[in-house]
């Protein structure tokens, strides 16, 4: 059983077009939807009009969905390609905020076995979704406003934001996070941008600036306030490059790495040393490695003729191009990663 909502003032119109929707009409509609044509039926088109619009008010609609997108592409054709893709997850399950939303009044100065278990708490939030909602809300509250910094003269941690656009979702747990697209003021287009990077200074700036809004870390193992390089490993310690045999880095992975035995005694490498502030890793947070491939026209042509990977990638080396193991090794040279990290999150090229 199916039933329809119209409004009263297109009652009439709607019923006749349902009524004129003979049974080979709609075969000849579902041929036409088969084959990917446009059907020109105009009862048909006038009825799905209605319902498209209709449905957009539907929660969780194919319709509601196609306005979505038609609102952001819109938000694109005023102020360009959105700058940076956020997916937001709050951990509602360790938060202090939820207990106390939901009703459990815990202070953490006195005792901390007073605390729900984890297991407990994910209790608390499956027979409480309306305060992991609210809690979920209050997050996205704070972080467009105090870290994004929307509507504020002074900006938020990625500059100055003019517009962003999120979208939630439900998790296989029953939990919330967001998918937010951002737009930033003054930042350079698409095919400005392209033009820009073939200027190393600009190139070196944007590489700056992703390095400082790229992070991670634990609380306590940083000072907020002083200006912190987070790609620097904790507690970095020199290795001699003579004892590199019978210690970290080994001939092995300095072979794996393609550094030549003669570079690798120029080399100053560190590793972090293990303590209770970065959790036994030796790292306080995370910098990014970049490979960046500039689409000229010799790549374009390449495209073009379904040239292979690897081909491709030669040219753009050969163009100026940084493969990313190298500028995994880059970083190791600077002092600021371990060899094991490179190894661990770049490929060797081939």
């Amino acid at each position: 059983h199916t039933s329809l909502h119209i409004k009263r003032s297109g009652f009439r119109s709607t019923a006749a077009h349902i009524n004129d929707l003979t049974p080979e009409i709609l075969d000849e509609i579902l041929k036409d939807v088969g084959n990917n044509r446009p059907t020109r039926n105009p009862n048909y088109r006038s009825l799905m009009n209605s319902l498209s619009s209709a449905g957009a008010h539907v929660n969780g609609s194919p319709f509601q969905k196609t306005t979505y997108r038609r609102e952001m592409f819109a938000l694109m054709i005023q102020l360009g390609t959105p700058i940076l893709w956020i997916t937001l997850s709050p951990a509602v399950t360790h938060s202090p905020i939820f207990l106390q939303i939901s009703g459990h009044n815990v202070d953490f100065s006195l005792d901390l076995s007073q605390i729900p278990s984890h297991v407990e708490r994910a209790k608390l939030v499956a027979n409480d979704p309306v305060a992991a909602a609210i809690y979920y809300n209050t997050i996205i509250d704070a972080f467009t406003k105090y870290l994004l910094g929307y509507n504020d003269s002074e900006g938020g941690i990625f500059g100055h934001v003019s517009a962003y656009y999120g979208m939630t979702e439900e998790q296989g747990t029953g939990t919330l996070h967001n998918h937010m697209l951002l737009w930033l003021h003054g930042f350079k287009s698409m095919s400005n941008l392209k033009s820009e990077l073939e200027d190393e200074t600009f190139k070196d700036n944007l590489k700056m600036y992703l390095e400082r809004i790229i992070k991670q870390g634990y609380l306590g193992t940083y000072n907020n306030d002083e200006d912190l390089n987070v790609s620097e490993v904790s507690c970095k310690y020199p290795v001699d490059p003579d004892e590199k045999v019978k210690d970290i880095p080994g001939t092995d992975k300095i072979k794996r790495l393609g550094i030549s035995s003669s570079e690798a005694k120029k080399i100053n490498f560190f590793k972090g040393n293990p303590t209770h502030q970065n959790h036994n890793t030796g790292y306080k947070g995370r910098t990014a490695v970049h490979e960046i491939l500039e689409v000229n026209s010799s790549i374009r042509e390449m495209i073009f003729d379904q040239k292979s990977e690897s081909e491709i990638k030669n040219q753009a080396v050969k163009n100026g191009m940084t493969p990313l193991r190298e500028a995994g090794i880059d970083k190791i040279r600077k002092g600021t990663s371990t060899v094991e990290e490179i190894l661990r999150a770049t490929v060797e090229d081939n």
